[in-house]
């Protein structure tokens, strides 16, 4: 078996177009420790509150999936809404190129590095 983001894959290893749903209901099912995980690198206290969007939110397309969380401060009436994007495994090929999830996440994280760094004017996510 192969660890992939939350949990273990099936032997093969990979979630093909077959398995689209699959990654959905995994996703679905971890939605706590994905909050927890989004409150903890937002830097959230305990007095504040990250939740995700319902499914019917959610926005996929051809290699990405988008789950929306909303945001509450205490003290504040109005939530924050923000992205999470989870690329789909079977589009990475990270079983038969062991190394490209990684190698993925490096080259979009630099790609942000230059924008913030040359193009100031345009938003980026937050690193």
């Amino acid at each position: 078996m192969i660890r992939h983001g939350l949990r273990w894959l099936p032997d093969d290893g990979v979630l093909n177009e077959g398995r689209h749903t699959d990654f959905f209901v995994l996703l679905y099912s971890n939605r706590d420790e994905i909050e927890r995980i989004a409150s903890y690198h937002l830097g959230l206290g305990l007095s504040n509150t990250c939740r995700t969007g319902d499914v019917n939110e959610w926005v996929h397309g051809s290699f990405n999936v988008c789950i929306p969380f909303y945001i509450s401060k205490q003290g504040h009436k109005r939530e924050k809404k923000a992205l999470i994007r989870f690329p789909l495994p079977y589009k990475i090929g990270e079983f038969k190129t062991p190394g490209n999830m990684d190698e993925k996440l490096r080259c979009e994280a630099a790609t942000f590095i230059w924008i913030h760094t040359h193009c100031p004017e345009i938003s980026i996510p937050q690193l």
